[in-house]
Parts: structure tokens; sequence; C-alpha cells
């Protein structure tokens, strides 16, 4: 009963992300209260996606790095670029939306993509590793976008940030390691359930605690906020039908992990630098944006599996 019971969770995990966004809308005390575990739950998030990744797999990518440095290619420079010139030609009208647009578009991958990749079947030794390397060079990537795009210093420090995030990353991919050894592949496999399930339960908390503050603003700038959501499902749409389509000389399923890759974006890394008197307006896009990020994985599982179904 109970692995029928924790089988049916996972398979569901896509949906149970969606809720947990509209349960933070919906009750923003809970949200308030969840607030402190958003930094504990994507560590473990982190160290879970890395225990269960095939080293082999990895070493494959990495001996044939052509899809790394695409995604890469396409995450750090290509798409910040790309936000930047539609904004150029069609303005947003809200300076503080044009920046949070150029930033969140030069961001790297949600430390939680790897394990949002394997509930969803895509490359999930892929997603780890570029969402490692990735966050080792937005650092110093994302202050030269808002210099010289943007014109604002953020006041970012690029190695004390960096190392910052490196002690982060690195300190769970390290725990994995150790776990790994001191489980051993047959142990792992065989804890395959209880793993998606831990996962979707911290995926929930993260989704729950981001929405801290948005419901306020929801109700006193209703039509505003609506507009800011709109952009953000098309900025989320925009990202991974160009990424996927970028990707396709590496075949099917990578494509698709870059679309899904390039698509979920670590805002909450940027708004922890920003200082206190940025412009309100990045604050808001940053958080509506995690709206399309955990509704969207409900509808692409249905579109994945069905693109692997017809894949002779």
């Amino acid at each position: 009963m109970l692995s029928n019971v924790m089988t049916a969770l996972s398979k569901r995990a896509p949906l149970l992300l969606a809720l947990g966004v509209l349960i933070g809308l919906a009750a923003p005390g809970l949200a308030e209260i969840a607030r402190p575990l958003l930094a504990p739950s994507i560590w473990i998030l982190l160290t879970l996606a890395a225990v269960r990744i095939d080293p082999a797999q990895s070493i494959a990518h990495i001996r044939r790095p052509g899809a790394i440095l695409a995604t890469l290619a396409w995450m750090l420079t290509i798409t910040p670029l790309l936000a930047w010139g539609i904004l150029t030609l069609t303005p947003v009208g809200s300076p503080g939306l044009a920046a949070a647009l150029v930033l969140m578009a030069g961001a790297a991958p949600l430390m939680s993509t790897p394990s949002l990749a394997q509930i969803l079947g895509l490359d999930d030794a892929l997603a780890m590793l570029v969402m490692i390397v990735a966050t080792m060079l937005a650092p110093f990537t994302l202050p030269f976008i808002a210099l010289h795009l943007l014109g604002f210093d953020l006041g970012i420090d690029p190695a004390v940030w960096s190392l910052q995030l490196t002690l982060f990353v690195g300190s769970a991919v390290i725990t994995a390691l150790i776990l790994r050894r001191l489980l051993g592949p047959a142990r792992i496999a065989k804890a395959k359930q209880s793993m998606d399930l831990a996962m979707v339960a911290l995926l929930l908390t993260f989704a729950v605690a981001i929405m801290d503050g948005v419901t306020e603003r929801l109700l006193t700038e209703t039509g505003y906020v609506l507009t800011v959501t709109t952009i953000a499902f098309l900025s989320y749409g925009l990202f991974l039908v160009g990424g996927t389509i970028a990707g396709l000389p590496f075949g099917r399923r990578v494509a698709q992990t870059i679309g899904f890759v390039g698509s979920n974006r670590n805002v909450g890394v940027i708004l922890a630098v920003l200082p206190a008197a940025a412009h309100p307006d990045i604050f808001l896009y940053f958080a509506i944006w995690q709206l399309p990020m955990y509704i969207m994985p409900a509808v692409l599982t249905h579109l994945y599996r069905r693109a692997a179904a017809a894949t002779p």
C-alpha cells in the first residue's frame, strides 16, 4: 500500500508543484512560515539529485562537451542579449521590469532543475553539469550584463559570490559522492521511490515558500501583476522553445533538456545580493517568475512522454 502511494505521488510531482505555488498564493501566512526552509530544501534537493546521477553518463557528456557548451552559451550569453534586444524594440515601460527580465535571462539554472529533469525523464546528468558550471560562471557574467546592458551596479563582489555558490553547490555534490560510495548503486536504485517522494516534498516546500509576499501586491495591483504574469509565461515559452530548437543537433532528449534547463532560472541568487533600494518591480517579477517554473512542468511532462512514445 505504501509503495503504491509513493509511486502515485512521485508520478504526480509536476501537478503537486503547481498546487504548491497556488497554495503559497492562497495562504500567505503559510508561505511566510515556510520561507526559512528555502535554502535547506534547495541544498537537500541538489544532494539527492547528485546521488542518483550515473557517473558514467556524466563522464560521457564531459568527453563530448558540445551539448554542455551549447547550453551554457544559450543561457549565459544568447538569452540575455535576446531579451535586451526585444526590450529595446518593444519597451515594457518599467525600468525595474526591464532590468528583471534581462537579469533573469542571464541567470544560471534553478538548483532543483536536475531533480525536475529526473522526474520528467530528461537527461539529468546534463542538467546537473550545466547547473554546476553555469552557477560558477554567473557571478562573473551577470555583473557584466548589469553594468553594460542595464547601466547599473548591483554591488556584487564576483569573487565572494562565486565562492559562496561554489561552497553551496560543492558541499552538496561532495556529500552526494560520499553517500553514493556508502550506499552503492544497487541500494540507491532500490530507494528510487523514497527519493522521488522526498524530492516532491522538498519541491513542494520550496514552491510554497517562494510565494511569500506576492499575494499582497496581487490584491492591490491586480491588473499590473496579471500583466507581469503574462510576460513571465511568454518569456518561459520563448526560452523553452528556443533552447529546444538550439539543441536539436544533439538529439531529441538532449534538445528537450536544453530547452527545459534554459527556461528555469535561479533568480533567488540574484535576489540575495540585490540592494534593498532596487526597483520594486525587480522583486515582483522574480516572485512572479516562479509561476511558470512550477506550473509548466505539469504540462511538459505529458508532452515529453508523448514525444518519447512517438520516437521509434
